[in-house]
């Protein structure tokens, strides 16, 4: 965060411009190559298999949403070990795996119409061969679909642009479960009414005056 804040200082503004430059120019380069390596993610793994209490705390594992959460906490000015569901919750953002799983899956389908044309191009091949061999790459988009076809039954063949739908709606099931179980959000659920940002950065505050509200609404402070 220190080599963004020498490009965007934050002054007085809406927070919420922050984060559409992160997705501009940040996102881009993290998510570089994310229709391979995706797969292998704790966040899959735990949308997969999810162990019970333990789903947001498996999802932070990652390093690119350790990245992503330790900006949003650097933006909303809160502690490093304020509460993730807090910060995920007042800012609106699904975890960027989530996000990405569009990508992942419409490569995948790619893939699909290449072996149905019978491709002679070289990925086809290596897809070939994952598929024979059941390899984990294979194997892993394979179980996250038809898990998600099993939670959303349809007729026809579900869409990469569903299935990232579903496993937002998934993450919100694991966000209200953190949230109402976590003892030391009580104010946060008092305040909180639902998974979207938060008013307070999107107005042109400045930025001690967002980062209090942050911390009073997340608990991040000395009183607590």
């Amino acid at each position: 965060s220190s080599g963004i804040n020498a490009e965007w200082p934050l002054r007085p503004g809406k927070k919420s411009i922050v984060f559409k430059l992160f997705d501009a120019l940040i996102l881009p380069v993290v998510s570089y190559g994310c229709q391979i390596w995706l797969p292998f993610t704790f966040l899959v793994r735990t949308l997969t298999n999810p162990v019970v209490g333990h789903h947001l705390p498996s999802i932070a594992k990652d390093h690119l949403e350790r990245l992503h959460l330790s900006f949003l906490k650097w933006t909303m000015g809160v502690h490093k070990k304020t509460s993730n569901t807090a910060v995920w919750g007042d800012c609106g953002r699904y975890p960027l795996g989530v996000t990405l799983l569009k990508q992942v899956f419409s490569y995948h389908e790619r893939l699909l119409k290449l072996d149905q044309q019978n491709s002679d191009c070289l990925v086809r091949h290596a897809y070939r061969e994952q598929v024979a061999l059941n390899l984990d790459w294979y194997n892993n988009i394979d179980t996250l679909r038809l898990f998600i076809e099993k939670r959303k039954p349809t007729t026809n063949t579900i869409t990469p642009d569903a299935i990232k739908s579903e496993c937002q709606s998934l993450f919100l099931d694991f966000w209200n479960e953190e949230r109402s179980t976590n003892k030391k959000l009580g104010f946060y659920n008092d305040v909180k009414q639902r998974f979207e940002i938060e008013p307070y950065l999107q107005m042109h505050l400045t930025y001690k005056q967002s980062k209090r509200v942050a911390q009073l609404r997340s608990s991040s402070h000395m009183l607590n």
